[in-house]
């Protein structure tokens, strides 16, 4: 398999958990643009790390932030979708579609003194959906990723 520094790479030897570490220590030491060059079940985990690393640095980002694209936000979702955190998946794609409808308005009242209102009511509705992700929940989304990794690595 080719990895992300353009090695090939023996998974198998890897167990979920294992490659999810590796993949974690490895990935941020290249350009983004070489991870989609990695199979889809290793890019998926990359969405993912990347999603987690700037939510734990950061706060909850949407492209509005500035951290991910939309197209790339509707990567990470895909990738909550695949690995089966459904609940996760939703609350990501509801807060693109807010991310889109209030960027549009904060766009269009820059300057204007309502700014600040919109952006706040913008920040609230994030965080109360950002109360249902698995970060300020029980729900182990690192145990599906695991899961969902040792399966590709078995099916490789």
């Amino acid at each position: 398999m080719l990895w992300v520094d353009g090695s090939d790479i023996d998974i198998k030897q890897f167990s979920g958990q294992e490659l999810c570490e590796k993949i974690a220590t490895d990935m941020y030491g290249t350009d983004k643009e070489q991870w989609h060059k990695c199979s889809d079940f290793i890019q998926n985990a990359f969405f993912i790390i990347d999603f987690d690393t700037v939510l734990n640095m950061e706060g909850f980002p949407t492209p509005y932030f500035g951290y991910f694209s939309k197209e790339y936000y509707c990567k990470i979702v895909r990738a909550f979708q695949t690995i089966g955190a459904v609940n996760d998946a939703e609350i990501l794609f509801k807060a693109v579609h807010i991310d889109s409808f209030y960027s549009k308005i904060l766009d269009d009242k820059k300057g204007a003194d309502e700014w600040n209102t919109i952006y706040d009511e913008f920040n609230g509705k994030l965080e109360q959906l950002e109360q249902g992700l698995y970060i300020n929940t029980d729900f182990d989304i690192w145990s599906l990723l695991f899961h969902y990794l040792d399966n590709n690595i078995k099916n490789y």
